[in-house]
């Protein structure tokens, strides 16, 4: 019989869970026409759909949802009209665009959802985020997430 547990998962992908903290997430269902979007992937900063209970690909200036969660699938690939988790709250694992810090604020690209530090252009701070890891460009690294209401 088992006896103890880690808190830390063995393997990484981009939208996992990265420990066994606490996590708040919604769901819905993605919009029609935005799985094939390069923003929808694992991982990446989404937003509401056009309707209640839809989710969407970022695009610029809109208000972020939450980090699509990770689902396994046989093809690894998202499909419209399907249920997806979407992360609110908790730590979960992200491919950074650039080098980052533990201690850093979170910045994402608004056009694509991808995670970065530094804010320019289309790169907008993600509110209520920090880097609990540091990590090198094309890296994972832990975000803790505390998305505002």
């Amino acid at each position: 019989m088992q006896t103890s547990y880690s808190q830390n998962f063995d393997i990484g992908v981009e939208g996992a869970i990265a420990d066994g903290h606490f996590v708040d997430a919604v769901s819905g269902s993605v919009e029609a026409g935005e799985a094939v979007k390069a923003g929808m992937a694992f991982g990446r900063v989404v937003k509401r759909g056009s309707k209640e209970g839809l989710i969407a690909a970022m695009t610029v200036g809109a208000k972020a949802l939450g980090v699509l969660k990770h689902k396994h699938s046989e093809d690894g690939l998202i499909s419209d009209y399907e249920e997806q988790a979407v992360v609110r709250k908790g730590r979960m694992l992200v491919k950074v665009t650039e080098d980052v810090v533990a201690g850093d604020a979170v910045a994402f690209d608004s056009a694509s959802g991808e995670f970065a530090k530094t804010v320019a252009g289309d790169v907008v701070t993600l509110a209520g985020a920090e880097y609990m890891s540091s990590a090198l460009t094309g890296e994972l690294a832990i975000v803790s997430l505390n998305m505002p209401a």
